[in-house]
């Protein structure tokens, strides 16, 4: 009974399943650290933040447009959810593990692009948060601006 359930490839997937998960844990570590990137990628991260807080900006007070991000963050999230789910339970079907890690990577790449949608989204919510009127970090900007109207 014991061979059966603790074969080598229940090993694997179950080896496999968990170095998956981990990998995700990782993903979204470093998304939220991408600001330590190398000068390399720089101006794409300046540029981006930019757009970003642009859009922010112009969007902040318009809670029906809160709401709508907000909405779509969490449907990202749950499709997010849905592929892990199915991507995890056809890689155990099919013993893909038993070919190459690799190979199971790369069947994993729609999970990570979900991921990484989703995690935007819940970064650009997070901002709006922020940034709105009444924020403590808004009431932080209002103070500096404040200091530096007096001071010129």
């Amino acid at each position: 009974m014991f061979d059966e359930i603790f074969s080598k490839p229940f090993l694997i997937n179950v080896f496999g399943g968990f170095l998956g998960s981990v990998l995700l844990v990782i993903i979204a570590r470093l998304y939220r650290q991408s600001y330590k990137l190398p000068v390399v990628f720089k101006h794409y991260r300046i540029s981006s933040r930019k757009k970003q807080l642009i859009k922010v900006k112009n969007n902040r007070h318009d809670e029906r447009h809160y709401l709508y991000e907000l909405q779509k963050s969490q449907n990202w999230f749950i499709i997010f959810l849905l592929v892990f789910i199915i991507n995890f339970l056809w890689l155990i079907n099919n013993n893909i593990t038993d070919r190459s890690f690799f190979s199971a990577l790369i069947f994993m790449f729609p999970t990570f692009v979900m991921e990484f949608i989703w995690l935007k989204k819940t970064s650009y919510i997070e901002d709006l948060i922020t940034y709105q009127k009444g924020s403590l970090e808004w009431e932080k900007r209002r103070q500096r601006k404040n200091k530096r109207r007096i001071i010129t």
